[in-house]
C-alpha cells in the first residue's frame, strides 16, 4: 500500500491524520515483540553404583522403548485435572523420552560391571538375555499435595531364543519424585531423579532375576 505526503494545501486535520498514519506504518515492526527463547532439556543423573556384587557370566541387549501415545513427541506434558494433559511451550526435550530413557538405561547396565556385556538395538551382540520397555508415564502432576514428577515404566526380561524369546519376568515401576521449585527445570531435575531411582532397581531386579535362574540351571 502507498500513502502519499499530504499536499501543504489540504486541511490542517488531514494532514496530521496522514501523518500519524505514516509514523504508525513506519514504526509497526517495532510493536512486535521479539520471539522467545525455547529452552531444551535432557534427564542428566550419574550411572548407579553396586559394591561388591559379583559379575554374572551373561551377556543382555536393551531394545528401545516404546511409549505411550502421549509422550511420542518432545514436549513436557503436565497433568492438572482428570482427563487433561498439557504441554509446555517454552520448554521442551531434547531428545524424545523413548530415546533419552532407552539410552540412560543401557548406560547404566553397561557401566554398572554386573555383566559381561551389554549391548543396543542392533549391535552385533549374541546376547543371552534381552530387556524391552514401555514408557507409561513421563509427567509432570500437579495435585493440592504438591507437584511431582511422575515415571511410570513397564519392563520385560526375556531369555533371547531368537524369534521366540522366553520371558523372565515383566514388572511395572513408578517414581512419584516431588518436584523442589517452581520452574520447568525443577521439573526436569525431579523427573532425572525418578530415572535414577527407576534404573537402579529395574537393575538390581534383573540381576537377581539372572542370578536365581543361573542357580537353577547349576543345581
Amino acid at each position: 500500500m502507498t500513502v502519499q505526503t499530504p499536499n501543504k494545501n489540504a486541511p490542517a486535520a488531514i494532514r496530521v491524520a496522514v501523518l500519524l498514519l505514516l509514523a504508525a506504518i513506519a514504526g509497526c515492526g517495532s510493536w512486535k515483540s521479539p520471539p522467545r527463547n525455547v529452552y531444551f532439556h535432557t534427564l542428566e543423573y550419574s550411572p548407579p553404583v553396586f559394591e561388591n556384587w559379583p559379575r554374572l557370566p551373561v551377556t543382555l541387549r536393551v531394545e528401545f522403548f516404546q511409549t505411550s501415545p502421549d509422550y511420542t513427541g518432545r514436549q513436557i506434558i503436565y497433568r492438572e485435572t482428570d482427563f487433561s494433559r498439557q504441554a509446555y511451550v517454552y520448554h521442551k526435550w531434547r531428545s524424545a523420552p523413548g530415546a533419552m530413557l532407552s539410552y540412560l538405561f543401557l548406560r547404566d547396565l553397561g557401566r554398572c560391571g554386573l555383566f559381561t556385556a551389554v549391548a543396543g538395538p542392533g549391535q552385533p551382540l549374541l546376547a543371552n538375555y534381552s530387556v524391552s520397555g514401555m514408557i507409561d508415564q513421563l509427567l509432570e502432576e500437579d495435585s493440592d499435595s504438591g507437584r511431582f514428577a511422575v515415571l511410570a515404566v513397564t519392563l520385560t526380561l526375556s531369555r533371547d531364543g531368537g524369534r521366540s524369546p522366553s520371558p523372565v519376568f515383566q514388572r511395572h515401576y513408578r517414581v512419584r519424585q516431588p518436584v523442589e521449585g517452581r520452574k520447568a527445570v525443577d521439573v526436569v531435575r525431579a523427573m532425572s531423579r525418578a530415572a535414577s531411582r527407576f534404573s537402579r532397581q529395574a537393575i538390581a531386579d534383573i540381576y537377581t532375576a539372572l542370578a536365581a535362574a543361573g542357580r537353577k540351571k547349576g543345581a
